[in-house]
């Protein structure tokens, strides 16, 4: 089983209950620890074979910065749907400057 952690990857969201959180984009930083089967990207040394995680982190990077959500829980659950289209597992951690969200 590999992991592999995506750490801190900083997008600028609409995120926010309240009219003063939504009049701007706010900063939040996510982590992303990927759990998969790389069995057959090892024994190859086949890139083909691997989970593209470069292409995983721009994927959550814009799909984060194109939505809006109100509360951080939704836009985790939403990031989670979006990672798990690929075969493995995932843990994820939402940061901001204040507050720290697990999913």
């Amino acid at each position: 089983m590999a992991v592999i952690k995506l750490k801190n990857i900083k997008v600028m969201a609409q995120i926010g209950v309240y009219d003063f959180e939504q009049v701007k984009r706010q900063p939040l930083f996510i982590t992303l620890k990927l759990h998969y089967d790389a069995t057959e990207a090892c024994a190859g040394d086949d890139i083909s074979k691997a989970v593209d995680y470069s292409l995983l982190e721009r994927e959550v990077l814009e799909f984060t910065e194109k939505s809006h959500f109100a509360l951080i829980e939704t836009l985790a659950d939403e990031i989670l749907k979006l990672i798990l289209q690929y075969p493995l597992e995932a843990v994820l951690k939402i940061a901001e400057k204040r507050r720290e969200i697990a999913a």
